[in-house]
């Protein structure tokens, strides 16, 4: 199955994580607690993200595709040392990818991201912002959905995963993200097709997240 070409956009309704960004965001408007610098042994945050995703796909035919959905997500850390966080994360896609053929429709959706990385923050001035980098491993699920139930593929990897950001402190306990990651580089899958195995497909996966976070 070739991957979509003829791309617009349709929105989900995404209520799991519609009521985890509640709770987060009540969080995120808690009076703030943290006095000591925002990267200390022993800090705690919380945060809101949103980020266009990018999708590249290549097939055994040689065809290649990108698509551009959209996901938003929850990350948690905690500083077990200075500069040093670990985190884990939490995202879905809230914007699909729709293609309109000869056949009919089909969607290309976004499951979901799952993470944990180690995020090393190598630049930290005076609490007003800190540059980092991040590594570690991401399992990413998506699907292409046809105008016929059968043929429905599914793509499910667990990768190496790297990015750099950075974070601007406008308040103490308050800090603004902006950060480029790359999920999935390269790697030569097999599809799954209704409980069966297909041909492999490679594909990347890699998002410019923009967010907010809340230190404790």
């Amino acid at each position: 199955m070739r991957p979509p070409h003829e791309l617009t956009l349709v929105t989900l309704g995404r209520w799991p994580l519609i009521v985890a960004a509640l709770l987060t965001a009540t969080a995120l408007l808690l009076p703030p607690t943290v006095t000591a610098s925002a990267t200390a042994q022993g800090t705690t945050y919380v945060g809101l993200n949103v980020g266009r995703v990018v999708l590249e796909v290549d097939d055994n035919a040689g065809d290649s595709s990108a698509v551009r959905p959209t996901a938003a997500g929850l990350h948690a850390g905690y500083f077990p040392w200075r500069q040093v966080a670990i985190e884990g994360r939490i995202g879905l896609g809230v914007k699909d990818v729709e293609e309109r053929g000869e056949h009919g429709k089909s969607t290309l959706e976004l499951e979901h991201l799952i993470g944990l990385y180690a995020v090393g923050h190598l630049l930290d001035y005076r609490d007003l912002f800190s540059l980092y980098l991040l590594a570690g491993v991401t399992k990413a699920q998506w699907s292409n959905k046809p105008p016929s139930p059968s043929s429905r593929m599914q793509m499910s990897d667990t990768a190496p995963t790297i990015g750099i950001g950075a974070t601007f402190y406008p308040h103490p306990g308050f800090g603004y993200q902006i950060e480029y990651i790359r999920y999935h580089s390269g790697g030569e899958d097999r599809f799954r097709a209704n409980g069966q195995t297909g041909d492999k497909l490679e594909w990347d996966l890699s998002a410019v997240n923009v967010g907010v976070i809340r230190l404790f």
